[in-house]
């Protein structure tokens, strides 16, 4: 600090306070935690010899529990299910946030409904549409149609959707936080310039609207792939650590799996969670480097 007077010190002690704390935490938090799980994917336990080195046969056990394993193949099945469910809800969303953005009929009513589930705590959410599904769905079918049926998340033939339909509908609010929020911040002189000029509601979605909000939407579609499998849909909300295969999704399987295990299991996650990473940190990339050539915003 030599050469530097009393106040440059003083900004500079402030501004290595400030950073230091948030630095801290990152290189425990997640730069020792990684390195330790990716140490721990190439070890073994042993309750008498402790760790030892394992090679690379926590990959293969990885690689052939994925082939052989029926509950893993559909919680594959069930993570890229939600994913491409995920991936058109965003894309409505965007539609239907552009008509809230315009102000049109109805407008605030679909504010409310849209965002009021991001309001509630998720919980007491999914509290309230466990009850509804597994007790008022099955009271008002049997009142209209004289029918008695099973609870939907009881139901084998409908639990996964009824899941699905629950993670849509909590979804929504964020993105919809989002793109209204984008949409908020352009200037009213463009739309306006724009009007006059004679554009359709299409064209200033599609040349203006869409464009101007486009680094939003990238980078909420670039995060819907990096969580792609860390995501468990809830599963655990519903059914704690109980869920049946049909709804397994590779998130739910990882959490459920590390809540439940022991030290010799430790390993064979890490190693599993390792392989997650490498499939999914070149498709992100390759979607970032394809969105930014490719996105309305280089036009």
């Amino acid at each position: 600090m030599k050469g530097l007077d009393s106040k440059k010190k003083s900004r500079l002690i402030f501004y290595i306070c400030g950073v230091a704390w948030p630095v801290i935490q990152f290189i425990v938090f997640y730069v020792f935690v990684n390195f330790n799980s990716i140490l721990l994917s190439f070890r073994n336990f042993d309750i008498q010899s402790g760790y030892s080195f394992a090679g690379i046969d926590n990959f293969k056990r990885v690689f052939s529990e994925i082939a052989t394993q029926p509950f893993l193949k559909t919680a594959f099945k069930n993570t890229f299910l939600i994913f491409g469910i995920s991936i058109v809800s965003m894309f409505a969303m965007l539609i239907m946030s552009y008509y809230l953005y315009k102000k049109h009929l109805f407008s605030g009513i679909f504010k409310v409904m849209l965002f009021l589930p991001s309001i509630i705590p998720g919980i007491a959410l999914v509290i309230c549409y466990k009850y509804f599904v597994e007790v008022g769905v099955p009271k008002i079918w049997e009142e209209v149609f004289n029918i008695s049926i099973q609870g939907l998340l009881s139901n084998p033939n409908t639990k996964l959707i009824t899941i699905l339909f629950f993670n849509v509908w909590f979804g929504v609010g964020s993105s919809f936080l989002l793109f209204s929020g984008a949409m908020s911040g352009i200037s009213d002189s463009i739309i306006e310039a724009a009007t006059l000029d004679g554009v359709t509601a299409m064209q200033e979605f599609g040349y203006i609207v869409f464009p101007m909000i486009f680094p939003t939407f990238a980078t909420f579609f670039i995060t819907s792939f990096a969580t792609l499998f860390t995501n468990q849909m809830s599963v655990f909300s519903f059914y704690g650590a109980q869920a049946d295969y049909s709804v397994y999704t590779i998130g739910y399987y990882l959490y459920k799996s590390v809540q439940t295990a022991t030290m010799d299991k430790y390993p064979y996650l890490s190693a599993f969670g390792l392989v997650l990473t490498v499939i999914i940190i070149p498709i992100c990339l390759l979607t970032k480097k394809a969105l930014d050539k490719f996105g309305p915003a280089t036009i």
